[in-house]
């Protein structure tokens, strides 16, 4: 007698699964992968499906939020990526990402922060960081973070991704402006073991995808990058860093860029803008070439070129002057000078007379 039930339950399972055959080749695999079609090549998944794409990675601090932002813009199919990020009130980490990606629908702008949304459904990929496309990715970044908005998007334009990141509750290393070491063997790249902050999220991250330009450095700095980038393109090409290209005066620049790419600059460095004071950056892959090569002149014992010296030496007065900023001082000189198989570094702060 016990027997009959439990021959019914198989039975009734065998039709479900025949039927859920009968529908997955009518509809295709994908019937059973997806909660909801939200257009434009956008899914939610199932929560099954989801799960079957476990990701090894997760958000512990702000370096993993930046990962997840490379992945997002990287799977987009951007070429350029600029990263523009600062400090606010000591304990708020800026962070925003501009790329040239396939941008997101209008409609949907919101709902690729929810759980299980993803663009990747049959292209799910799979880097160092474990398996991006599982649609948990925003989501996370979300959850971490105080604030977080598409400032802009345009289908095949790109998107203006902005994060705001209490670092009291998610923490970032000490040390943003420290270079990691970075070796050379046999003509391949490598970040030796050791700093993990910033900074070497985005140099791995282009050793994983040489094809990418990508640029970082501060709010002022991206600005002043983007506009010289897009000068040199074709006027006819309009990408989401011309929005700045060929605006001269003070007041529009301001307006735009707070509009286009969420930034506030203060009037002086929009000036500073404006006239070109601000040096713009070179991409992760010159930069390197730039910082190699002076390591391996400082090594051989060969006296530095004065190019040479002069680019390291700009860049050793940006970073002092943010240093000295940050605890209320003025920078008095920087003055940078090589001795046999040595560059000697002097940075002279001064007191400022109006705080």
């Amino acid at each position: 007698m016990q027997n009959k039930p439990n021959k019914s339950r198989e039975m009734m399972k065998k039709k479900e699964k025949d039927l859920l055959n009968f529908v997955s080749n009518l509809a295709g695999e994908n019937y059973l992968k997806i909660e909801e079609d939200l257009g434009e090549g956008f899914v939610k998944l199932k929560i099954d499906e989801a799960e079957k794409r476990q990701a090894k990675h997760d958000i512990r601090e702000v370096e993993d939020v930046l990962i997840e932002l490379l992945r997002n813009a990287r799977d987009a199919g951007a070429t350029k990526i600029f990263i523009a990020t600062r400090k606010r009130n000591d304990s708020i980490r800026e962070l925003i990402v501009i790329d040239n990606g396939c941008g997101i629908p209008a409609e949907i702008k919101t709902r690729v922060f929810e759980p299980r949304v993803t663009s990747k459904l049959n292209d799910l990929r799979i880097d160092r960081y474990g398996v991006h496309g599982r649609g948990m990715a925003l989501f996370a970044v979300k959850h971490h973070s105080e604030s977080v908005k598409i400032i802009n998007t345009a289908i095949k334009k790109g998107s203006v991704f902005k994060v705001e990141i209490d670092t009291v509750k998610l923490p970032e290393k000490t040390n943003q402006s420290t270079l990691p070491n970075i070796v050379v063997e046999k003509n391949n790249i490598r970040v030796s073991r050791g700093i993990n902050n910033l900074w070497r999220i985005i140099i791995e991250f282009w050793i994983d995808s040489q094809d990418l330009e990508i640029y970082f450095g501060s709010p002022a700095e991206i600005i002043s990058t983007m506009i010289k980038v897009a000068r040199k393109e074709n006027e006819d090409i309009k990408t989401i860093w011309s929005k700045c290209r060929d605006i001269e005066t003070a007041k529009e620049l301001m307006k735009a860029v707070k509009e286009f790419y969420g930034i506030n600059l203060s009037e002086r460095n929009i000036y500073r803008v404006i006239n070109s004071e601000i040096e713009s950056l070179l991409d992760i892959k010159n930069y390197l070439i730039v910082a190699l090569n002076i390591k391996k002149k400082i090594s051989s014992g060969k006296k530095i070129s004065r190019e040479d010296m002069e680019i390291f030496s700009k860049k050793i007065e940006r970073e002092a002057r943010k240093l000295a900023k940050k605890y209320l001082l003025g920078l008095n000189s920087v003055r940078i000078r090589q001795e046999s198989d040595k560059i000697k570094i002097t940075v002279n702060l001064k007191e400022k007379d109006n705080i």
